[in-house]
């Protein structure tokens, strides 16, 4: 059965962003309001990675949960040459290879770690695969379309359910608009 939710997220800093989802919370059985935030720790450099730490699931009735993820641009250095040879043409032809690991504190004291990594096919296709342990929880690999305004986002992804042990089917669309 399909399960619709809507999402937000806002960036208040460079460092900072939170949003607003109504989405179906794990103790509740409707749907609720509840607010997230994430901090970016520290930014990237060619040896350091990007530390981020967040909370989500904050609404009436529920525990918050929080996480730390670390991520890291594999090809860093080529990437920020590239980045400032860029404006010198229009297409770009270095790719972005990421991964990240981290873990979550779920509601109930639990922690859950996870990894994943996202790897730029082409300026407008990205493979992104993820794993987080734990019940409720799934190892998730689809493809990510990025239309031609670089606003707009088709997820569709398939699921292994760590519970049920069995797949799942999982479609996003994104657009992000400019306040």
């Amino acid at each position: 059965m399909p399960l619709i939710s809507a999402q937000t997220q806002f960036g208040l800093q460079n460092w900072l962003e939170a949003g607003l989802d109504y989405a179906q919370t794990p103790d509740l059985a409707h749907d609720a309001v509840v607010f997230n935030a994430k901090a970016l720790l520290l930014t990237e450099d060619e040896r350091a990675p990007n530390i981020a730490a967040g909370i989500w699931n904050v609404t009436q009735g529920q525990t918050p949960g929080y996480y730390l993820t670390l991520s890291k641009t594999l090809n860093y250095a080529q990437a920020q040459a590239e980045r400032f040879r860029a404006h010198h043409r229009r297409s770009r032809k270095l790719l972005g290879r990421r991964i990240h690991i981290g873990t979550t504190l779920d509601g109930h004291g639990t922690f859950e770690p996870f990894a994943g990594t996202d790897l730029q096919l082409s300026e407008t296709f990205v493979f992104q695969a993820d794993w987080i342990r734990g019940p409720g929880n799934a190892a998730t690999a689809g493809i990510v379309y990025n239309f031609p305004d670089q606003r707009t986002v088709l997820n569709p992804s398939i699921l292994y359910s760590n519970d049920t042990k069995r797949l799942g089917f999982s479609l996003s669309f994104v657009h992000q608009f400019n306040f």
